[in-house]
């Protein structure tokens, strides 16, 4: 990448590159499934929608992400009829929180951080 980049800087500039701090996301969801549905498909769902939606290849550095649009997400999946997200933090932290990254930040969603019960 650096080589790539060099020929195009200006004089008196610098290139550097340092890998993302990758920060884990810890978050509860409630829900009530769609009846059609069993409670480990509706699980599996959400698990499964917030891990690729909300993971390596949609995230950007810096970004915010509310607990509203991840609501959205949810909602929008055929299994759920309605979830509320409940706990929304970075680890190490707590509470429900909007989540705002730093300019070398990449939030990370893994399935052993998020918590499902039924509302």
């Amino acid at each position: 990448v650096t080589t790539a980049l060099e020929p195009n800087l200006l004089i008196g500039t610098s290139l550097t590159i340092q890998p993302p701090t990758y920060v884990d996301v810890i978050m509860a969801v409630q829900y009530t499934g769609n009846p059609q549905y069993t409670n480990t498909e509706v699980e599996a769902e959400i698990k499964s929608a917030m891990v690729n939606d909300y993971g390596y290849y949609n995230n950007s550095f810096a970004q915010t992400i509310h607990q509203q649009d991840i609501e959205y997400t949810l909602n929008g999946l055929p299994a759920v009829k309605i979830a509320k997200v409940t706990v929304l933090h970075r680890q190490g932290d707590s509470g429900l929180a909007t989540l705002v990254g730093d300019a070398f930040e990449i939030f990370r969603f893994q399935e052993g951080n998020i918590n499902i019960g039924i509302l």
